[in-house]
């Protein structure tokens, strides 16, 4: 500690003597990782953003698209009455003429790009060979025939898909013979009453209307053909008919660019808040730095100057992190800024109180003492504390950089290196900065404008309202006896609450909470949870699985039937090509062309099956139709199957509860039943990797086969995102532990491990309490609440930094006081209490304020909401408790009592230094 407070005294006269050389250091510096800025890559992509690269979902994914090709783009426009969207039947003419106007420009508007005609023909998604786009919609009953749906005499009948002269239920086909779902179709349905039967469907009436385009996502280089199409006809066509009041409905809609681009508009009206929110605290800066409106002792140039070192702190975060490659989002881009500018603050502060201390005393020795003196003697006293500080912070953000997340990992990194930065830019340039700003009031030069004299030099009246505050009502209330009893009571009240709400709160991220209120689609989503009613197509996908193995097939029969089975979170049925092959071989029907089937072998039996068609007659009487089902096996040369797929479909999941359960549910059914299945055995090797594998345990075991010992695995788009849910809280926890040891190992180093280990428990204390206090908001306030997410768990990483800011100084105050530990405590209280109330609470008070304005419910939840958590609780444990607690059992003093007063050793060292 000797070693290094004497380093900084160093620091400082270097600092005080060569002032220009070290800003221009520092400014070469910042320039030169400003380069970096040209590899910036600013990540919009949510999957980019949010999934882990080394997830099982992760994985999972790749081998899909790797086999099947990815997932296609959805492209849904739902039709709601513009009346009365709650109670209008939207099943009739008048709506389904509209709706077909509007779905026949889509499909016929031309697109001009990069000097070439395109329609949707080029871009959509054909699932069956030969024929035209998959376009879902209620107008496929009539093969989107307007006259045929105007002349239908009763358009409800025809939606029941019966034949009126047998009675029978019928299978009703769009253009391409592909069945319609109706619930796919329309949304809001009820039966009318009186109609269907047992084994029959109802008449309907229907609140809503859906169209669903499905649009190939295979090759990149058409990707932003694709884009243009959703932009430049899809949207812009419901755009046109939505400004149009004269029309009957309204249309919501969703695109699958609509949420990156709702977050290209989100971050537009949000940075109009967050440049708000540094303006406001700059004034404050500027004002609460120096004194106001003095002429002379205003510090608007040093207030400045500390935004600068700020700004370059940024600069050279992001600068060096884009050119290592390592993209930001706007979390990052947004938030590493505010956070530099809250720690920032309060070493600006130490500082300068800490200059205006050593002035002070120097004035005491009624001798001459160079401000190089001066500077020495303020970096010796308070380089140690700001480097406990900053240390700590930049030992947080790297844990929590090893989160698997990438948006939380590179946001940690650069708010690391930002951290890092900004530390040795204000023990360097701010200080510099100090000394000219010394030179100027000494010369009686007007701020900011020192080319001007001020005729008048009037003395500084040094205004210390908060100290004054501090000294006179806070502490003496502080240390009451009833004030430490309520003090402690409230800690364990918060403490108990926060283990109490800890499963309380909900895994996930609202929908409505991520999109602007009452945007496109905010608007789409609300609907889509009170209308629609089949959500997300997913899979099982097999690989390398033994079809041919009567072991196989009875574990296939029973995957479909348990997931037909989960009532809450999946659509039966499950589209198995098995069953329909064991048709095609077992029922022979000279319409089917398979009389002779059985005698063939497997290969030749599967490939004979998927070429009976969907328009022929032994798929429509028999429900034998092989060519559903020719994307959903893939063959190799010889004509094995490599790997298959069943379909299925997930039920409207509305909640975020019901995303996860159905990630958990489907996962479940499949790991546990497919565990005995057994592979195809090509070779000797297949066949010894798979007995290494059979001998050891399921979940333990390493199979040869593919680099992964599941043979199947149930695969839905949503599935990546959701996964962190499984064990979210449990990283949250690893990574504040992880945290918590890298504070106390910092501390520790700069001070003892006594003070580490008190400091290191008020910082876990404040991260710990925030749980309990975002908790409470949110049953006060109702509405969307603060969740556990990837975003809150950024927030709690970013708590664990911020709650060294209020404790750490209050610590080191404490080790350098004399006197018995209450003594100690009042004193070191006083000493640094106000600086940490102006330079710590005041500040981030003043910026969280006007976050809670700003248009996002993501910001007012997640940045208002919290980070005003993070500053109450901040000021309860580190200026109330750690003070009360430190009167009792805090570390012994760095000072004996024999020996001089702080004070009178600072000033004796100044007069035998000078």
């Amino acid at each position: 500690m000797a070693i290094l407070a004497e380093l900084f005294y160093r620091l400082g006269k270097l600092d005080s003597r060569h002032p220009f050389i070290i800003i221009l250091i520092a400014l070469l510096f910042t320039a030169f990782c400003a380069i970096g800025l040209a590899w910036l890559d600013v990540q919009t992509n949510p999957q980019k953003l949010w999934v882990d690269p080394a997830s099982r979902s992760y994985h999972e994914q790749k081998y899909f698209n790797d086999h099947f090709g990815k997932f296609y783009r959805v492209n849904q426009a739902v039709f709601t009455s513009r009346k009365n969207r709650d109670s209008t039947d939207v099943f009739q003419k008048e709506y389904l003429e509209e709706l077909w106007y509007v779905q026949a420009q889509m499909e016929s508007k031309v697109l001009m790009y990069k000097e070439k005609l395109y329609t949707v023909d080029d871009y959509c998604y054909k699932p069956v060979r030969g024929k035209g786009c998959f376009i879902s919609s209620p107008m496929d009953y009539w093969k989107m025939n307007l006259t045929a749906m105007l002349d239908d005499p009763d358009i409800k009948s025809t939606a029941q898909c019966i034949n009126q002269q047998e009675g029978q239920q019928i299978l009703c086909s769009d253009r391409n013979n592909i069945p319609i779902i109706r619930n796919v179709t329309f949304g809001g349905v009820h039966c009318l009453q009186g109609t269907g039967g047992p084994c029959q469907s109802c008449k309907i009436d229907a609140r809503a209307l859906i169209i669903t385009f499905l649009l190939n996502n295979q090759h990149e280089n058409v990707q932003e053909g694709v884009e243009s199409w959703e932009k430049d006809v899809f949207e812009k066509l419901i755009s046109d008919y939505n400004d149009d009041s004269s029309k009957l409905m309204k249309i919501v809609y969703y695109s699958e660019r609509s949420i990156s681009d709702e977050l290209d508009k989100e971050d537009s009206q949000n940075i109009l808040y967050v440049i708000l929110s540094y303006v406001f605290m700059f004034a404050y800066i500027s004002i609460a730095i120096g004194t106001f409106p003095s002429r002379l002792h205003t510090r608007f140039m040093v207030g400045g100057s500390g935004i600068m070192i700020v700004i370059c702190s940024v600069v050279i975060a992001i600068g060096s992190t884009s050119a290592f490659g390592i993209p930001l989002s706007m979390i990052s881009i947004e938030v590493v800024p505010f956070l530099i500018l809250a720690i920032g603050v309060d070493n600006m502060f130490i500082i300068s109180i800490g200059e205006k201390k050593m002035i002070e005393l120097a004035e005491k020795s009624q001798q001459e003492v160079t401000h190089e003196e001066i500077l020495g003697q303020t970096m010796r006293e308070i380089g140690p504390t700001i480097t406990a500080a900053a240390f700590s912070e930049f030992a947080a953000f790297i844990v929590g950089a090893t989160t698997g997340i990438p948006a939380l990992t590179n946001f940690c990194i650069s708010a690391a290196v930002a951290v890092l930065a900004d530390y040795f830019l204000q023990i360097t340039a701010f200080v510099a900065v100090v000394e000219l700003d010394h030179r100027r009031r000494l010369h009686r030069r007007l701020d900011c404008f020192p080319c001007f004299d001020i005729e008048e030099a009037p003395r500084d009246p040094r205004r210390r309202i908060i100290k004054y505050v501090v000294r006179k009502i806070y502490e003496p209330a502080l240390f009451h006896p009833v004030s430490k009893i309520s003090i402690l009571i409230g800690f364990i009240a918060v403490f108990i609450l926060s283990f109490a709400s800890y499963d309380d709160l909900k895994l996930g991220l609202t929908e409505q909470v991520s999109v602007i209120k009452n945007g496109d689609l905010y608007d789409y989503f609300n609907t889509y949870n009170d209308f629609l009613e089949v959500g997300s197509i997913a899979y099982v996908v097999f690989k390398n699985v033994d079809y041919q193995n009567t072991k196989n097939l009875q574990i296939l029969d029973k995957i479909s039937d348990a997931l037909s089975q989960m009532s809450e979170t999946v659509q039966p049925p499950v589209y198995s090509w098995v069953k329909s092959l064991q048709s095609f071989v077992n029922d022979t029907q000279p319409e089917c062309n398979n009389t002779e089937i059985p005698y063939y072998d497997f290969k030749t039996q599967v490939r004979r099956f998927l070429e009976v068609s969907i328009s022929s007659v032994c798929c429509k009487k028999y429900g034998i139709c092989g060519e559903q089902f020719d994307t959903d096996i893939i063959f190799d040369e010889d004509g094995n199957i490599v790997t298959s797929r069943f379909r299925f479909q997930h039920k409207a999941l509305t909640t975020q509860k019901g995303y996860i359960n159905a990630l958990r549910d489907t996962r479940h059914a499949v790991d546990n039943l497919a565990k005995e299945m057994v592979p195809m055995m090509n070779s000797k090797a297949d066949l010894k990797a798979y007995s290494l594998s059979s001998s050891v345990p399921w979940e333990s075991s390493t199979t040869a086969l593919h680099n992964d010992k599941r043979l199947a695995f149930s695969y839905s788009l949503f599935y990546v995102y959701y996964e962190q849910y499984s064990n979210i809280r449990g990283q949250a926890i690893q990574n504040m532990l992880l945290a918590f040891g890298a504070v106390l190992l910092a501390i520790e180093l700069l001070t003892n491990l006594y003070a580490g280990l008190i400091v290191t428990l008020m910082v876990g204390c404040t991260t710990w309490g925030l749980i309990g206090f975002c908790y409470v908001w949110n049953k006060l306030a109702g509405g969307y609440g603060v969740e556990v997410n990837a975003i809150s768990v950024v927030n709690l990483v970013m708590c664990c930094g911020l709650a060294v800011e209020f404790c750490v100084h209050i610590m080191t105050s404490f080790l350098k006081q004399t006197g018995n530990r209450e003594e100690r405590a009042r004193k070191a209280l006083i000493d640094m209490g106000s600086t940490v109330m102006t330079g710590i609470v005041s500040t981030k008070l003043i910026g969280v304020i006007v976050l809670g304005l700003a248009p996002s419910e993501v910001f007012r939840l997640y940045f208002f909401r919290m980070y005003m958590g993070i500053i109450v609780l901040g000021f309860f444990h580190g200026l109330a408790l750690q003070p009360i607690l430190l009167s009792y059992i805090g570390p012994s003093s760095e000072v004996k009592d024999d020996k001089p007063k702080r004070h009178d050793r600072m000033l004796e060292t100044i007069t035998r230094n000078n």
